[in-house]
């Protein structure tokens, strides 16, 4: 009986899941084009007009949205940016190796604390106007000051003089200097990761924005039609609804097939239906599980498996509840919960069970012989006893995904977790989320989602500084872990680096700090029939090499 009804209860949230696409997603906000010509009645002609001549590509994110664009340098930036911008450097799309954009060349010192990097001679902006060493100081210095910015996701916080320049202590940042073309930065202590932080930060035009107001950059008139330097301009906006791109004649790189893009602003619930009527011929950074097996379906249209950490689990309050102080609670929890029935029963195969924080598909940096908790009630009830686990206190459960689908996961885990005797109170989490996760903390596990590019930032995320070890974590050390994160902060060696990803990620699962529960796939929508891309897909977030040069229209 129990297993019907756990069967019965996986096929529901499985059906939830499946309708979630199908719900259309209200586009707030929405305004008339920027362009006074076609912000009248025949804007939707240039729209047509476009479609039928145009790469069609969609971005489910809000890249386009209320009257401007979002700023390039926040924590969820657009996807439009890598198609009209531009960094010093771009990633591969496996996110490890980097290679030059701006910059013509870049040399390391030996003790890896000076970078040089030699721009490109003759690189221009959009409105004609020469790209400078200036723009690349102005750039950093201005992102250092922006308040959305996040420092440590460009590792801008290593920059010898980051303090005293981000405090106001003084007028310029001592770690970056210009001369001529070159751009040399100094680091404080090495980090090995740099050269793959700095690829993934747009630098902006210091002569259209240099005088900008940094508190309210969000607002200047430029993030109305964004210049850039990449090997598309934007030509005509509609927010809410798409930007058309065109080739850019003065583009310094290979020049594109594709000579007219239509970027559109797709809410999840018209992705299908966009897809199906042949008006959509590329998407990333899809996790639907639904939808992608929809795609997957439709004649001519091929879903492609991208490099991406995006991880669901349970963070612990190690330090506000008592319940869960003992690792063996911390073992019966994941004893109890059949999460590879869940995950099978409900991800379609776009999901696999987590044991650490590195999934399969990052072999070289994944560890094999992590612990796996299988589902064993009967040792989740004998850990719990073994513990002196008291069954008459609820064990409280938050979350703050207002959907269904999370409530009716959050009601599976819950079934599980009563099956053995351990009463549930669950919550969800409305309002300044920072201070209700982090400060006030009235719950014993959160359910919680890493997304990260690449490994090294997904074992990063829970170091000394992070915010989990300033509250939740307080008072709970990882000295060998913390160790580990300086030498792996500090190491460039690919190989190096993969072992050390390896001990860290063992530890960290040995610990159970965090319980994890599942990594989600992310994928890339192509429709193969119109659109031949150059094979390579990565993180729709980060700038990594597209060879947009190589994608042609085959009609």
């Amino acid at each position: 009986m129990k297993k019907v009804l756990i069967v019965f209860m996986m096929l529901l949230f499985s059906a939830i899941l499946m309708s979630a696409c199908s719900n259309d997603e209200k586009v707030t906000n929405e305004t008339d084009s920027l362009d006074n010509e076609s912000s009248n009645d025949n804007s939707n002609d240039a729209k047509t007009e476009a479609s039928n001549e145009a790469l069609l590509v969609g971005d489910g994110n809000g890249e386009v949205f209320g009257e401007t664009f979002r700023t390039f340098w926040v924590d969820n930036p657009n996807g439009i940016e890598y198609w009209i911008n531009r960094g010093l450097l771009k990633r591969d799309a496996d996110m490890k190796n980097v290679h030059e954009d701006l910059a013509a060349k870049y040399e390391v010192s030996d003790d890896e604390l000076t970078y040089t990097f030699t721009l490109k001679d003759v690189v221009k902006w959009h409105d004609g106007e020469e790209f400078t060493a200036e723009d690349v100081k102005w750039s950093i210095e201005t992102a250092i000051k922006f308040p959305t910015a996040v420092d440590t996701w460009y590792a801008f916080d290593a920059i010898k003089g980051y303090e005293a320049y981000k405090e106001g202590e003084v007028d310029n940042l001592e770690g970056v200097k210009i001369k001529g073309n070159t751009v040399s930065i100094e680091l404080r202590y090495p980090y090995g990761m740099f050269l793959q932080k700095i690829s993934n930060f747009d630098i902006l035009p210091k002569h259209l924005l240099g005088d900008a107001d940094i508190v309210k950059l969000q607002q200047d008139p430029y993030w109305k039609k964004p210049i850039g330097t990449g090997p598309y301009k934007i030509t005509e906006v509609k927010f809410g609804e798409y930007a058309v791109l065109e080739a850019f004649e003065d583009y310094d790189g290979p020049e594109p097939n594709v000579k007219k893009v239509l970027y559109q602003r797709i809410p999840e619930g018209k992705v299908l239906p966009k897809i199906q009527a042949k008006e959509l011929d590329y998407i990333g950074a899809l996790r639907n599980v639904d939808l992608v097996d929809q795609i997957s379906k439709v004649p001519g249209y091929k879903v492609h498996k991208v490099p991406q950490i995006y991880n669901r689990y349970f963070m612990v309050n190690m330090k506000g509840s008592q319940k869960l102080e003992d690792i063996k609670v911390r073992q019966a929890i994941l004893h109890a919960i059949d999460r590879k029935t869940i995950v099978e029963e409900t991800f379609k195969g776009q999901a696999e069970v987590a044991d650490g924080h590195v999934p399969p598909s990052f072999a070289d940096e994944h560890n094999k012989n992590i612990e796996k908790y299988e589902y064993d009630p009967d040792k989740a009830v004998e850990l719990l006893e073994e513990a002196g686990f008291d069954f008459s206190q609820p064990l409280k459960i938050a979350y703050y995904y207002d959907n269904q689908e999370t409530v009716d996961l959050m009601n599976i885990v819950a079934f599980y977790l009563e099956e053995i005797g351990v009463k549930t109170e669950i919550s969800l989490l409305k309002g300044d989320l920072l201070e209700l996760i982090y400060h006030q903390a009235d719950y014993d596990i959160i359910y919680a989602a890493l997304s990260q590019p690449d490994p090294a930032s997904a074992i990063q995320s829970y170091s000394e500084g992070s915010l989990m070890f300033q509250t939740v974590w307080d008072g709970y050390q990882y000295d060998q872990v913390f160790s580990l994160q300086e030498e792996l902060a500090q190491t460039s060696d690919l190989e190096d680096r993969a072992r050390l990803i390896k001990e860290i990620d063992k530890i960290q699962a040995e610990s159970l700090y965090i319980l994890p529960f599942y990594h989600m796939n992310v994928y890339a929508a192509v429709n193969e029939s119109r659109l031949k891309t150059a094979g390579e897909y990565g993180n729709e977030w980060v700038d990594y090499k597209r060879h947009l040069e190589n994608w042609q229209l085959k009609n």
